[in-house]
């Protein structure tokens, strides 16, 4: 038997455990597309490719559009055969990697690495060297204990300048010395190392009194198990307070576990109703009739979650959004937004509207994971429309790109100061930079992780 997580994310959203059989499909070992001869040497990697197309004729949303497994070349390395399996022109969620305990550990919130993420730029065009611009530092990481700060920006690693066609190496490496520039102008070095950290997605939460307003202003950067009674504690004082208004960022959030994002959907919605639906979606057919043979085969979605810390009251939600907000940050904001008015600033999103599964072999024979799509998400009123690469599109565009940072749940946060001036009607979407910052063009729009391999295929 093997396992397998159900999850959104950067790419994918953690539902729990499922059971599939260890079930291989027989082929002719010497079948080569490129060679039909009787006397080619078997593939090398046919047992596992064996067991990639296996698992995703049975799981993969778009498995009708798979080429038959006859043509299919066994004799691609896993990665590439996994890719010459995936629908380019609807899926760019679905990924593969090599290490099943990097992807696990990550989506249950205990990653391995330094804890920081950035974002890179060049200082100067001209050439080829970029910085980067630390935009979230995890508490309780090794970069927070190392003296590292959002608004930092690292200039060197190893002593190295940094180019893109070295970052990806720099950052493999399981210790590094980094050289960068704080808010205050200082230049400091300091040696770091990877390790395991636990995650703390309740990253800031205040309430921000403005013109007799009291608005609640709540950080959260990914969807976790065992997290519910801290949520309904944000959000009973956020009652107790009797905030007017409420802005949730979820900028850094790139989704996690669903029940969770259930909860935070439910805490926030007016008018709550636990026996009205909140999402559905759909599998592919043999998924799909696999479903409806269980005793409960024949409910349609989750419903929304009987919440006593219910804020209730709220005619509107203004959220915080980039590049980096994904699947089960958007599946909130879907849902949410068939029971309020629902206010984006930032950027687009990620565009993920899939349910995706992780499968990995129990046997330990392949220590890889594969993560392809497994499911649609819809909103009550059966809407999807964000699964694009365009994502959602904020109602007020707002780029995050004036350095260095001021920390997260700072006023005069740029993204922050934004939304609290146009909760106070200010809808203009210029913004003036002083004398002690600057703008800058980001190389992309992505907050990356510091292993700079985000769990995303694009």
């Amino acid at each position: 038997m093997h396992r397998h997580f159900i999850i959104t994310s950067l790419a994918f959203l953690l539902i729990g455990f499922m059971s599939c059989s260890k079930k291989t499909i027989d082929i002719n070992p010497t079948n080569n597309p490129k060679d039909s001869t009787s006397n080619v040497t078997p593939s090398k990697f046919l047992k596992e490719n064996n067991w990639i197309y296996t698992q995703m004729k049975k799981y993969y949303l778009w498995e009708e559009t798979m080429p038959t497994e006859a043509k299919t070349d066994k004799y691609l390395e896993p990665v590439k055969y996994y890719k010459s399996l995936i629908n380019d022109n609807q899926d760019w969620f679905s990924y593969m990697k090599s290490n099943k305990d990097d992807v696990l550990n990550f989506w249950l919130g205990t990653p391995y690495g330094y804890g920081f993420r950035f974002r890179p730029y060049k200082p100067d065009p001209t050439k080829e060297n970029i910085y980067l611009a630390v935009s979230l530092v995890s508490q309780q990481s090794p970069a927070e204990k190392a003296g590292l700060y959002r608004g930092d920006i690292i200039q060197k690693i190893d002593g190295n300048n940094i180019t893109e066609g070295n970052l990806s190496g720099l950052l493999e490496k399981l210790n590094i010395n980094i050289t960068w520039q704080t808010t205050s102008n200082e230049l400091k070095t300091a040696a770091i190392a990877k390790s395991s950290y636990r995650v703390k997605p309740i990253y800031d939460t205040r309430v921000i009194e403005i013109e007799k307003k009291k608005i609640g202003y709540f950080a959260f950067t990914q969807f976790l198990h065992e997290i519910d009674n801290d949520l309904r504690a944000v959000f009973n004082n956020f009652k107790a307070q009797k905030i007017d208004e409420l802005i949730l960022d979820l900028r850094f959030n790139p989704g996690g576990f669903t029940p969770n994002a259930e909860v935070v959907g439910s805490l926030i919605v007016k008018n709550l109703n636990p026996n009205e639906k909140m999402f559905g979606g759909h599998a592919n057919k043999a998924q799909t009739l696999e479903a409806q043979s269980k005793p409960d085969g024949n409910k349609d979605g989750r419903n929304w979650t009987n919440e006593s810390a219910n804020l209730n009251t709220l005619n509107r939600i203004y959220i915080i959004t980039s590049k980096s907000t994904s699947s089960s940050s958007e599946l909130v904001i879907n849902c949410l937004k068939t029971k309020m008015e629902v206010i984006l600033i930032g950027e687009n999103t990620l565009g993920k509207n899939v349910i995706s599964t992780i499968i990995t072999d129990e046997t330990g024979k392949f220590p890889f994971v594969i993560m392809p799509a497994y499911s649609t998400l819809e909103n009550s009123k059966g809407e999807s429309y964000y699964g694009r690469k365009e994502g959602f599109i904020p109602d007020f565009l707002i780029h995050d790109d004036i350095l260095p940072y001021y920390p997260i749940g700072n006023q005069n946060e740029t993204l922050l100061k934004k939304t609290l001036e146009i909760i106070q009607g200010n809808l203009l979407t210029n913004i003036k930079v002083d004398s002690e910052h600057f703008k800058v063009n980001f190389l992309d729009k992505n907050h990356h992780y510091d292993s700079h391999t985000p769990f995303i295929s694009n």
